[in-house]
């Protein structure tokens, strides 16, 4: 994923929400070096407000990662990690460049697991532009 710098945590989420395909019905909090980050509107006690950072800060330098976890009562926990960057190459809205594997369900139905959906970076790009149009 290469993402702009100015993203606040905030703006994460939501990417992180359209990369997986879900629905941002659970909780989240975002760590960055022993500070809890989340929504304010959740009201989550000892929590900073995600809207304020920025990963241009949260993860200043190559090798530096935040972690994120999502739906605190099934615990998706997540790490992202700044393998390069800097503002020559800096993209203009987010674009998903890899990955491997399925996407994780958010919620099973009662009926089981669903039908494994396989990873389409093309499809995910094309979701990622129009989520960032809307905003």
């Amino acid at each position: 994923m290469r993402l702009p710098a100015g993203t606040t945590l905030t703006e994460l989420h939501e990417i992180i929400q359209v990369l997986f395909e879900w629905d941002s019905d659970h909780l989240h909090v975002f760590t960055v070096d022993g500070v809890h980050y989340a929504d304010p509107l959740d009201k989550l006690d000892d929590c900073a407000d995600a809207d304020q950072l920025s990963l241009a800060v949260a993860v200043p330098r190559p090798g530096a990662r935040l972690t994120c976890r999502y739906d605190l009562g099934d615990c998706w926990d997540h790490t992202v990690l700044l393998e390069a960057g800097g503002p020559a190459g800096e993209p203009d809205r987010p674009t998903c460049i890899g990955g491997r594997g399925d996407a994780p369900v958010e919620d099973w139905p009662d009926n089981g697991p669903p039908s494994p959906r396989p990873l389409d970076l093309i499809e995910l790009d094309r979701r990622l532009a129009h989520h960032v149009g809307r905003s």
